[in-house]
């Protein structure tokens, strides 16, 4: 039966560029199976590794915001430990660092002198998963800032980032040279997703479908997060988005061909230009 344009652009992001819900539900339910059975690991390992924060590991990116597209290949997982005694501050060079001077032996012995390194947590929480129930394999993973994860019943693997909350939404994530960086997830976030409700819904969809164009076209992919922020900004940009699909990706890459010219303000405040 012939289709209509739009009716074409929906049947092919259903097929092809969402995620099944199936997918995305069987995804939440492991992820709360995996968390409480790494906090169990990690508990019997209590002198060995700094301690999890009961019931503050997070989903993040873009799974938890709604526009992660086929096939679901990762899931990023913030691992929220126990700060305990250890206080941050910020050095000359602009790294963070936590001093674990009045801290447990658990964090000491992951310290260089008195600062707590990042490398050596990821390498430590790397090797207690070989306990984790149904462990395939791990290895470090993002240039040393997350462990990956592979389960021997799953099609796609955890990206496990071990953070340290040190305010309300502040998190303390490694950087990959053995000291901290700051990042916001929540807030990072909000723009993407306050665009979308205002929007009544049309935001994320044609995130997602518009993420599959920038991920198989020919030209230099945007980076992943940032171009969100730029569908975003076209939304924001106009009163209302169409009902109609097509109309929404023509006016876009028409927006895209100036905007992409300009800086990309983070969100989170973290950083001035992305």
């Amino acid at each position: 039966m012939p289709l209509t344009v739009d009716a074409s652009f929906r049947q092919f992001q259903k097929d092809t560029v969402d995620l099944h819900p199936d997918v995305v539900e069987a995804g939440l339910k492991t992820v709360q199976r995996f968390s409480q059975n790494l906090n169990d690991v990690l508990s019997k390992q209590s002198h060995f590794f700094p301690q999890p924060l009961p019931g503050a590991h997070m989903v993040y990116g873009s799974f938890q915001r709604g526009t992660k597209i086929r096939e679901l290949d990762e899931m990023n997982l913030l691992v929220c430990l126990d700060l305990e005694d250890a206080h941050y501050f910020r050095s000359h060079a602009g790294k963070y660092l936590l001093n674990t001077g009045k801290s447990s032996d658990r964090l000491k012995q992951l310290s260089d002198g008195d600062h707590l390194n990042s490398t050596a947590v990821l390498l430590r929480l790397e090797e207690l998963l070989k306990d984790v129930q149904g462990y395939q394999h791990a290895h470090l993973h993002h240039k040393g800032k997350a462990v990956a994860l592979y389960l021997s019943d799953l099609d796609w693997r955890f990206d496990l980032v071990p953070c340290f909350r040190i305010e309300e939404d502040f998190y303390l994530m490694p950087d990959g040279t053995g000291s901290w960086v700051l990042t916001r997830p929540i807030s990072g976030n909000l723009p993407i997703l306050n665009a979308d409700k205002s929007k009544e819904g049309r935001l994320l969809p044609l995130i997602r479908l518009l993420k599959y164009w920038n991920r198989h076209n020919e030209a230099p992919t945007i980076p992943s997060y940032v171009f969100e922020l730029l569908v975003a900004d076209f939304a924001d940009s106009r009163s209302n988005l169409s009902w109609w699909t097509d109309f929404n990706v023509l006016s876009f890459f028409s927006f895209l061909s100036s905007r992409i010219w300009s800086g990309i303000n983070d969100p989170s405040g973290v950083w001035p230009d992305l």
